[in-house]
C-alpha cells in the first residue's frame, strides 16, 4: 500500500464499530429484533453484555443504523469508531497484492461469531 493513514483505513476497513450503552433498566433482550433489523444482514453483533452492545456495520450503513437504533431503543450513549489501527494493519498484511480481502469485509473473526451466538 502506498498512501496516508486515513486512506489506508478507508481502503482496508469497510466497516465502523458502533458501541451502545443502554439506559438504566434496558438491555439487549428488549430490542433484539430491532437491533437485528437495524444492522441488517451485512452487520454483526460483535459483543453483548447486560448494559450494552458492540456492533460492526458497513460504513455506508452507519448513519441509517444509528438513526434507527436511537429512534427505537432506550440508549444512554452511542459511539461510532473506526476499528483499531492494529486491526487495519493486520488486514493489510493479510491481503494479497495490497488489495482488501473480500471475504473479510466485516473483519469479524469466527471466534467472535461463536461467542455472540452462545450469549
Amino acid at each position: 500500500y502506498d498512501g496516508d493513514l486515513p486512506g489506508l483505513v478507508q481502503r482496508f476497513s469497510p466497516y465502523k464499530t458502533i458501541i451502545i450503552e443502554f439506559e438504566e433498566g434496558a438491555g439487549p433482550e428488549e430490542g433484539s429484533a430491532t437491533i437485528r433489523e437495524a444492522i441488517g444482514e451485512a452487520g454483526e453483533i460483535v459483543e453483548s453484555s447486560p448494559v450494552g452492545l458492540t456492533l460492526r456495520v458497513p460504513k455506508a450503513d452507519t448513519s441509517r443504523v444509528t438513526g434507527h437504533l436511537l429512534a427505537t431503543i432506550p440508549i444512554a450513549d452511542l459511539t461510532v469508531e473506526d476499528p483499531p489501527i492494529e486491526e487495519v494493519i493486520e488486514r493489510v498484511f493479510a491481503s494479497k497484492d495490497g488489495t482488501p480481502d473480500p471475504e473479510a469485509e466485516t473483519g469479524v473473526t469466527e471466534q467472535a461469531r461463536e461467542e455472540v451466538a452462545v450469549s
